[in-house]
């Protein structure tokens, strides 16, 4: 039988090994490998040799010999790295609220995540150019009027916001998600107060118009809860209808899965009956730390303080 050269070399690299590993995990000599991938043409060999190759690189023999194209759910995978990055406990608590409701592994959402990511900010820049549009429409409807009505001398005025069009087009053609080219121009000739253009917050505003036009409160909330971010995006919560079912009422048994006391994935599947509630919930609480405790506590006194200040009781 044949082997081609190229599909072997290929199969081999594929699975990240060198040619002694393919030799030991094969039990094909070494010599004959690299006989074999150095070949100019498929290389005559015997069929043993083609069925222990394809045994070890787990293909189909045919694969091996390029009589059978690479089959996608067969073809070896890269190796896998490993991801650092720390993350808050919020945020590791929205992955687990994700995969109770919908099901996905956290390493589902890993590889999902650079292609949902790609889809809201693209979406977020189309939504962007078709605010531009409506801006240059009302513009044309502006114009209109200043040449029917002469004493409306202030309609003529519109050269910051045609400045104005220009750097959110540029900002949008960089795909500058967070608006800070906008922040970060060096000229003056935009007449905009610094704290306006801090407030400017493209992607967040995109984020939280897609939340309301899809009508899931409860599912995605702006507004409170994580806040990881450079984004400019708003905090927000995942799933807390679901959180608010497994917690009940109970503040400790919330701030335990919050704070990483706890993950959800540690609670026993005995406990997330619905019958079984007020068992989870003091299972829950038993999970609560002092230092969690502490910070519940201090933030009791605070929000307490900050509702005397609003009555005017503390100054």
């Amino acid at each position: 039988m044949n082997i081609s050269p190229e599909r072997l070399k290929t199969l081999r690299e594929r699975k990240g090994w060198t040619q002694d590993k393919l030799a030991n995990e094969s039990k094909v000599s070494k010599r004959q490998i690299i006989r074999i991938e150095n070949s100019k043409s498929s290389d005559n060999v015997r069929q043993n040799t083609v069925k222990r190759l394809a045994h070890a690189l787990k293909v189909e023999q045919m694969v091996l010999t390029g009589n059978k194209p690479l089959d996608p759910e067969q073809q070896l995978l890269l190796p896998d790295v490993q991801l650092s990055s720390r993350i808050s406990s919020q945020v590791q608590l929205a992955y687990d609220l994700v995969k109770h409701r919908y099901g996905p592994s956290h390493k589902d959402l890993i590889n999902l995540a650079p292609l949902l990511f790609v889809l809201l900010a693209e979406g977020s820049l189309a939504w962007r150019r078709q605010c531009l549009d409506g801006v240059e429409e009302a513009m044309e409807r502006l114009r209109a009027v200043s040449k029917e009505r002469k004493h409306l001398y202030f309609t003529h005025q519109q050269t910051n916001i045609e400045l104005g069009l220009c750097a959110e087009e540029e900002s949008i053609d960089a795909a500058d998600l967070r608006g800070d080219t906008l922040r970060n121009r060096d000229d003056t000739t935009l007449d905009f107060a610094g704290e306006d253009l801090y407030e400017v917050t493209p992607f967040a505003d995109y984020l939280c118009k897609f939340s309301e036009e899809l009508g899931i409160s409860g599912v995605v909330d702006f507004g409170y809860g994580v806040s990881d971010d450079p984004w400019g995006t708003e905090p927000y919560q995942i799933c807390r209808k679901e959180l608010n079912e497994i917690t009940s009422s109970s503040k400790y048994a919330r701030w335990a899965l919050e704070h990483g006391d706890v993950r959800l994935s540690d609670i026993p599947k005995e406990l997330m009956a619905e019958q079984a509630r007020d068992r989870r919930i003091e299972w829950l609480e038993s999970k609560l730390s002092d230092k969690t405790r502490k910070a519940m506590e201090e933030h009791e006194r605070l929000k307490n303080l900050f509702a005397k200040f609003l009555k005017g009781d503390v100054q």
